[in-house]
């Protein structure tokens, strides 16, 4: 009964992507805690490792920054939202690495049928143009992109699960190519891009593993730190006058000024940051600066007035309330669990995908959307925890991907 419950939850997931984004946390709530009746904390050891240690030290440095925070209320409302998705990741793992095989892929079944359902919608969608827009009433990007950034993380679970003749990575790429380019008329770029990049990270973790998987790691750890130096200290008023050569910024630009605005406070207060949740209200305190040229003249106004909800790139916001010490330790998290994954993960073709993953993730984090908004980090959770004990059953991936060991 049990099973037949957190199978039908997580089929929910696709549906809920495209209808209700703002319920996608429901899937994991549910399976979390009717899971624990099942696995009973059997193996609860199996949490002591680096990756949750570094996670939980993660969430107590969240609760610790709402003490320097510019508006506390803000940093508790915050951490309220954020602390016990956290802690429903364990939970979920917990029960999702105490099925069998088998019963764990029934799981996957049910939750790639949900989301071939929904696909099989937006074909329809398509052919009559586009009701869906009028039916959840928003903008095209904003209707679909929950699901597409969905599909765009699970795409690279569902490659796992297939047995391809012959040829399995070259069936593999054209198939993530090809979606990436059926997504691109629904306005949202940052998926397809973000799969492609994953198909090159694939090329590249065929040809280099032991070198990409160090990159990759040392990359995520790094990266952000190494924006906001770059351009905190660099980035000039002399290069916004020859950037900014529109009477109005396009969204490219608009992103590329949060960037430059939140290095240089990065800069200011580079240990402990400014406290959880808090972009929103610095952004009032000290506005962003727009750079524009109009009629041959070079002028700063403020961009967004009321201040933004995010910075679209989740790594540098975690960097700028945060600080180096909580960057470190969300890096620490990921670079452990990058470095478990080559250990289990023996053969070249799953690493790849599994590098493949990761990139793409990193990229749309970086990009998209606010790293705090529950629905997406519920998406996080779910389908890295799924992909993770996928990739790492070298029972079923001697199996499926053995002829390219």
């Amino acid at each position: 009964m049990i099973h037949t419950v957190t199978r039908w939850t997580l089929a929910a997931l696709g549906p809920l992507a495209l209808f209700a984004p703002k319920g996608l946390y429901l899937p994991l709530v549910i399976i979390s805690i009717v899971g624990i009746s099942d696995h009973k904390f059997k193996s609860v050891r199996s949490l002591i490792t680096p990756a949750w240690i570094s996670l939980l030290c993660f969430v107590v440095w969240m609760g610790l920054s709402c003490f320097w925070s510019i508006n506390p209320r803000i940093s508790w409302i915050t951490l309220k939202k954020v602390a016990p998705l956290v802690g429903l990741a364990p939970l979920f793992y917990l029960y999702m690495a105490s099925l069998s095989s088998s019963e764990f892929n029934r799981h996957l079944s049910l939750f790639f049928k949900g989301l071939w359902l929904c696909i099989g919608i937006l074909i329809l969608d398509y052919f009559l143009d586009y009701p869906l827009i009028d039916i959840i009433h928003t903008n095209r990007s904003a209707t679909y992109s929950r699901f597409m950034t969905t599909s765009c993380l699970a795409i690279w679970l569902f490659e796992l699960t297939q047995r391809y003749p012959r040829y399995q990575i070259a069936f593999v790429l054209f198939s993530i190519a090809t979606s990436a380019w059926l997504i691109f008329p629904y306005e949202f770029d940052a998926g397809p891009v973000a799969l492609l990049l994953g198909c090159l990270i694939v090329v590249l973790t065929l040809i280099l593993p032991k070198l990409m998987n160090k990159m990759i790691a040392v990359g995520i750890a790094l990266a952000p730190i190494c924006v906001a130096l770059g351009v905190g200290l660099f980035m000039t008023q002399d290069h916004w006058q020859k950037i900014a050569v529109d009477p109005y910024s396009g969204s490219s630009q608009q992103r590329f000024e949060m960037i430059d605005w939140a290095s240089k406070h990065v800069l200011s207060s580079p240990v402990v940051g400014i406290g959880v949740g808090q972009t929103p209200e610095l952004s009032i305190v000290s506005p962003i600066q727009s750079y524009v040229t109009t009629d041959g003249d070079f002028q700063k106004i403020t961009l967004f007035r009321s201040g933004v909800l995010h910075l679209h790139n989740g790594l540098l916001q975690i960097l700028l309330e945060l600080g180096v010490i909580g960057s470190l330790l969300l890096g620490l998290f990921m670079v452990s669990l990058i470095h478990q994954g080559y250990q289990q993960v023996k053969n070249k073709s799953c690493l790849a995908l599994m590098h493949g993953y990761v990139t793409t993730l990193i990229f749309i984090v970086s990009v998209s959307f606010g790293i705090w908004q529950i629905w997406w980090l519920s998406v996080i959770i779910m389908v890295t925890v799924l992909f993770s004990l996928r990739v790492s059953d070298e029972k079923q991936n001697s199996v499926i991907y053995g002829q390219l060991a």
